[in-house]
């Protein structure tokens, strides 16, 4: 659940231009670094090509040739553990066993690979194939003429509007949008749907079930399908919200009442099975909120002008605004753990006083 938030907030300078402090900016690029693989500047720059298109195709072609590599990676991974032997794989074919090919290779390692893959491409993605849709902005040369650009700092590339090159990537976005953003969704719902029985009703795991754990396993049975909600979150944090008047307050309004309306979701719901996992999860909703109404008074300038954020300074407000929002958060972190162990205590308690009246 931490890093579901730590890849919207890593993309918010991108997505919503915000021109953050510079130990923040340091920040969230450490992050960056350990849940994205282009922060590693990994990607087609490398060997001469950084246009749009070319970023597009590469965080499009990595994850297929990951997800393609996950069957030998199980089946390597199933004889190291002896889960299976390949004289039985090769007895049993390609039907159902516990030793088969199919149950130890593809659904106990190739299955969960696959979904760990498409969790770190989905928000990479789909953030970028949206920008490809946002408004141009327009630079004035020194002879005052005009033109039109679609610009990204941080990617490294800037495309004429109009242009065949922005054409061209933006039908590779397209196909990005349809195969990873709609894609992922629909894969996962679909394969929720196919354990559903089982998942209500609580049953022993099943291979197929133990295989997708990792979309379903932390929450209660009646809310499997809540990893769906938090997929649709990103979506509509790092996808369209880009699509909203780009480091406008406009789309930071709009982000900071959708962050609100999952985080009372998250509380009307506790999805979670671990009554401690709702509250690290409301803690962290709360933070992202916090986080996203911080950058919209920067956005405002209420925390310092231009010339002290790219020196990396506050102003005294802005100091003391962030101080008390990061006591605020820290303080329900606290309240929250305490009413936790307080319930706890509780529960112990009332079950030794019921056991000594046994």
């Amino acid at each position: 659940m931490l890093t579901y938030s730590l890849q919207v907030a890593t993309l918010i300078p991108e997505v919503y231009l915000v021109q953050m402090p510079a130990q923040v900016d340091d920040v969230l690029e450490f992050f960056r670094l350990a849940i994205e693989l282009a922060a590693w500047n990994v990607h087609i720059s490398c060997y001469g090509d950084s246009d749009a298109q070319a970023q597009i195709e590469f965080l499009m072609q990595w994850p297929i040739i990951a997800i393609a590599a996950t069957p030998l990676v199980g089946l390597f991974l199933a004889l190291i553990f002896k889960h299976t032997t390949p004289r039985e794989m090769w007895a049993l074919g390609l039907r159902r066993g516990e030793r088969s090919f199919i149950d130890t290779v593809l659904l106990r390692y190739a299955m969960p690979l696959v979904l760990l893959v498409l969790f770190f491409a989905f928000p990479q993605v789909t953030a970028l194939a949206f920008r490809m849709f946002e408004p141009c902005t327009t630079f004035t040369d020194e002879m005052g003429e005009t033109q039109r650009f679609l610009v990204s700092y941080r990617k490294h590339y800037a495309v004429a509007c109009p242009s065949s090159e922005l054409t061209a990537a933006q039908s590779i976005a397209w196909v990005a949008i349809i195969l990873y953003t709609v894609g992922v969704i629909v894969l996962c719902a679909l394969l929720l749907y196919i354990g559903r029985s089982t998942l209500l009703l609580e049953e022993e795991g099943t291979p197929y079930t133990r295989s997708i754990a990792f979309l379903h396993a932390p929450f209660r049975p009646t809310f499997f399908y809540f990893d769906l909600l938090e997929l649709c979150k990103k979506l509509l944090l790092i996808g369209f919200a880009s699509l909203i008047e780009p480091g406008s307050l406009k789309q930071m309004m709009v982000a900071v009442l959708v962050s609100l309306l999952f985080l009372v979701l998250h509380l009307q719901s506790l999805p979670y099975r671990n009554h401690l996992d709702n509250v690290l999860s409301t803690v962290i909703n709360l933070s992202l909120c916090v986080f996203f109404i911080w950058c919209l008074m920067l956005q405002m300038g209420a925390l310092g002008d231009d010339d002290a954020l790219e020196s990396g300074r506050l102003s005294s407000l802005g100091l003391a605004v962030s101080a008390m929002m990061l006591v605020a958060i820290v303080g329900v972190l606290v309240i929250a753990f305490l009413l936790f162990f307080l319930e706890v205590a509780f529960k112990a308690s009332k079950e030794r006083a019921e056991s000594r009246q046994r």
